[in-house]
């Protein structure tokens, strides 16, 4: 729970208004209070959406893991598995979990799942692929229609956000903020 407090102080420093404190220890027990009130209420602790400039980052590419460092993709899962959303959105910490393997082995996509047919970014590919392999089938189409397209837009969106946290938690934990 310190580390979550910590990393949500690094976090709202990195916003653009000023973080002014007058009575740090005060400051400090507010922020473990409310971690602490997050976890005791079910409430997924990382629980911020990413804004434009995090969001394009996850999309544009940039967001990608060395197959050959294990290592990374190791403390990523276990990163992932212990942010873990409440109980009622298991899905989005295996539809996570299935999106790192896909993103550190891109050529290991099963050709049963199924994928956008086009207008689609990789990553949104990746989401749609993630959500399949977390149970959430009832998401995709039918043949001739597509009652769930919202809903599986949404959904993929939280995938991209819960992974675009948890790359910043490990960012953060590595020690790759100070730069």
């Amino acid at each position: 729970m310190l580390a979550d407090a910590q990393f949500a102080v690094w976090r709202r420093m990195q916003t653009a208004t000023p973080l002014e404190v007058r009575n740090p220890a005060a400051y400090g027990t507010t922020v473990i209070k409310s971690v602490v009130r997050q976890v005791m209420s079910g409430r997924d602790r990382a629980d911020i959406h990413l804004d434009d400039e995090r969001a394009a980052a996850v999309a544009d590419g940039s967001v990608t893991l060395d197959a050959d460092d294990p290592t990374l993709g190791d403390d990523l899962r276990v990163l992932t598995e212990t942010m873990e959303a409440r109980p009622a959105r298991r899905w989005l910490t295996a539809s996570a979990l299935a999106y790192l393997t896909l993103l550190m082995h891109p050529d290991d996509l099963p050709s049963v799942i199924p994928q956008p047919k086009a207008g689609a970014t990789a990553d949104q590919a990746r989401g749609w692929a993630a959500l399949w392999l977390a149970g959430q089938r009832g998401l995709f189409p039918a043949p001739g229609s597509d009652p769930h397209k919202r809903t599986r837009s949404r959904r993929v969106v939280q995938v991209l956000n819960h992974i675009g946290d948890v790359l910043e938690r490990a960012r953060f934990e590595r020690g790759d903020h100070r730069g």
